[in-house]
């Protein structure tokens, strides 16, 4: 079984092989086994012709993980090249980073160079909502020939996103550097980083899913930063609404997907439609300058039932206001009614059990100097 493959191509113009296709991806006897005589392993392809055609597969890892798909098996393999070609390779497995260069267009490979611990591993299946997160690494390289990997694992105790640099292509790097800006060990989750080069403006940027506005960790947003060698930029809020994922049943994706080009930059991200119950992509469009202004968002109010803890999650954002009023309403009847004042920040988030609301189609109501925002709700009995 063949898993995950990605592709890049070089478009590097001092490069003897621009224009090359590469492929790589994780090779699995079979998969999902735990027989020891089942492996997985990192596997390679080239295109010189535009994909016309493409080179026999081989094998770059030069030892194999299991084939169980979990922590001690060989995935998320990805790709960047240097100024002159040369072509990294990265990859997660055995609670490590993995590192493998050519300098031949991927005809031969060195030797596998673990180049971080990764603490709890790349296949993290604790974060509430998610059935799993997968923070594999991701590679880039600037105009320098200076890379970038990201990943993310929990050596802070919850789910982090960190990066690796180096000057010297990829002999050395330097320690994990933490991407975003909220305070270390706050039980808040960062995961699945994904990263970029914009070739025109020679900017870095990284993007992950955040929930640090989230009190209860259960609410995700958004977030870029621009990469500056060794220091990440402000961590700016892209989506305009967080969102809740509320049950590991429902299957979230495994990646975000971003791209830049003259300032111009693109994030792909799922999210959870609550209203059509479905898992949805969108595309977040900002321009570079963004980056240097305020998280300010616009107000919302979401309401989620997670159906695996017997709990319904309120979450709301209202930027600049002093005080609300939220209620909820089934058939006419006020069922639950709480005053903020003051509203100590923009993000607010309560939980109430199940058991102490009716099954029904509720209205809930958030008002805020003399202004309303309403959501109607229907609340399942399981």
């Amino acid at each position: 079984m063949q898993d995950k493959p990605w592709f890049y191509v070089d478009e590097g113009k001092k490069s003897k092989f621009r224009d090359c296709i590469y492929v790589a991806w994780t090779e699995f006897d079979k998969y999902g086994s735990r027989l020891p005589e089942d492996s997985s392993r990192i596997r390679f392809s080239a295109s010189s012709d535009g994909g016309s055609s493409f080179s026999e597969a081989i094998t770059v890892s030069d030892s194999c993980g299991d084939a169980a798909d979990e922590d001690n098996t060989l995935e998320g393999a990805t790709m960047a090249t240097g100024i002159h070609g040369e072509l990294y390779l990265v990859w997660a497995g055995k609670g490590k980073i993995w590192l493998d260069v050519s300098t031949d267009g991927g005809k031969s490979w060195g030797k596998d160079k673990a180049i971080a611990e990764q603490r709890g591993s790349w296949n993290t299946e604790d974060i509430l909502g998610l059935m799993r997160s997968n923070s594999m690494p991701f590679i880039t390289s600037d105009a320098k020939g200076c890379l970038y990997v990201v990943f993310g694992d929990n050596r802070n105790g919850d789910q982090d996103v960190y990066y690796l640099y180096s000057e010297n292509k990829g002999k050395s790097f330097t320690s994990p550097i933490r991407l975003h800006n909220d305070k270390v060990g706050n039980g808040k989750d960062q995961f699945m980083p994904a990263i970029c080069y914009d070739q025109k403006k020679k900017n870095v940027y990284a993007a992950w899913y955040d929930r640090r506005n989230s009190e209860y960790n259960g609410y995700t947003d958004v977030y870029i930063a621009q990469l500056h060698g060794k220091k990440p930029g402000n961590s700016v809020r892209v989506n305009a609404e967080s969102f809740c994922v509320p049950s590991p049943k429902i299957f979230f994706g495994d990646y975000l997907g971003v791209a830049a080009a003259k300032d111009e930059i693109r994030i792909a991200y799922a999210l959870y439609d609550s209203e059509k119950d479905i898992v949805t992509v969108h595309i977040a469009g900002l321009q570079a300058k963004a980056l240097k202004a305020q998280n300010i968002t616009q107000p919302f109010l979401q309401i989620d039932q997670l159906k695996d803890t017997g709990l319904v999650y309120i979450h709301f954002n209202l930027p600049g206001y002093k005080s609300c009023t939220l209620e909820m309403l089934r058939g006419g009847q006020m069922i639950y009614k709480q005053l903020f004042n003051p509203l100590v920040s923009a993000d607010n988030e309560i939980q109430i059990p199940l058991q102490k609301l009716p099954a029904g189609v509720y209205k809930v109501t958030l008002s805020f100097k003399g202004k309303k925002i309403e959501r109607d709700f229907y609340i399942e009995r399981m």
